[in-house]
């Protein structure tokens, strides 16, 4: 089993400038582990956004006016825990992670 280190580091790879990120759901997926699912993978232009669903109530404002980026959502289902999240893999991303 791979290590959350060996898989943000695969994420990494993927979206580094030594690479050209490849924003779809089935080359983003192996850099995730099986109990997580890949829902989306989206490029967005510069200046883009993303609709929000109205019943989102985590989130209720569409981000607006966004960098050039890959929008990509993903659901883990691990036994009795099922949760999802979303990440934005900006086209100039710097490698760094907050």
């Amino acid at each position: 089993m791979r290590t959350t280190q060996t898989r943000l580091a695969a994420v990494a790879a993927l979206t580094s400038g030594a690479f050209a990120i490849i924003c779809d759901k089935d080359s983003l997926q192996s850099a995730f582990p099986s109990v997580a699912t890949i829902d989306f993978a989206t490029w967005m232009p510069a200046n883009s956004t993303l609709g929000v669903p109205k019943a989102d109530i985590a989130y209720p404002v569409s981000p607006t006016q966004l960098r050039a980026a890959c929008a990509v959502q993903v659901s883990v289902k691990n036994g009795t825990s099922n949760y999802g999240f979303g990440v934005f893999l900006p086209d100039d991303w710097n490698g760094r992670f907050l």
